[in-house]
């Protein structure tokens, strides 16, 4: 069966009981056996995980920028509605009280507020102040007449509030109307 020369021969002159190796299937089960298991194995890989944080973290990213935006957007017009809220009252309240009545806006300490005591100076317990990152683009003295409507001749003033999302304008008629552009 084998020829009488090289490894064959080797194989010829030993014992049949010898070439029968009983452990080597169990040995080759045991081998092949986690290779088998690591294919139907559940779970996720690395890969796997990593490119679900990388995607986390994108869309987080992205969610944080437009919670931010959104947070600007809503205290500018927060402080825009102020401003409006804040004119309409004064106008209100030189019609029912029969006298002259001046919002004064304060761009350096951004602050604004109804003179009360008529000194033509906004008193630290007459201001409002603007929520942080939002400024007045000029300082300005709106006086609304006891007709509620400004003086005639006088410019019709337009405050800009502003932060770094944008800016809006709150306008005076000359007949006392307010327009938030």
């Amino acid at each position: 069966m084998y020829p009488e020369t090289g490894i064959g021969s080797i194989f010829a002159q030993l014992p049949v009981g010898l070439l029968a190796v009983p452990e080597w299937g169990s040995l080759m089960e045991k081998q092949l056996t986690p290779i088998a298991r690591k294919r139907n194995q559940q779970g996720a890989g690395l890969m796997e995980v990593i490119v679900g944080v990388l995607a986390a973290l994108i869309i987080g990213a992205i969610l944080l920028h437009l919670v931010r935006l959104g947070y600007a957007v809503y205290k500018l017009n927060t402080a825009t509605s102020g401003v409006a809220q804040k004119l309409k009252l004064a106008r209100e309240l030189a019609m029912n009280g029969r006298q002259d009545v001046s919002v004064i806006f304060d761009s350096e300490d951004n602050k604004y507020g109804i003179d009360r005591n008529g000194n033509r100076r906004l008193d630290p317990i007459e201001a409002d102040e603007l929520p942080d990152g939002v400024s007045l683009a000029d300082s300005e003295v709106v006086t609304f007449l006891r007709s509620g409507s400004l003086h005639k001749g006088s410019e019709q003033p337009q405050i800009l509030i502003s932060n770094a999302r944008g800016s809006h304008s709150v306008s005076v008629s000359s007949l006392g109307a307010i327009a938030i552009d």
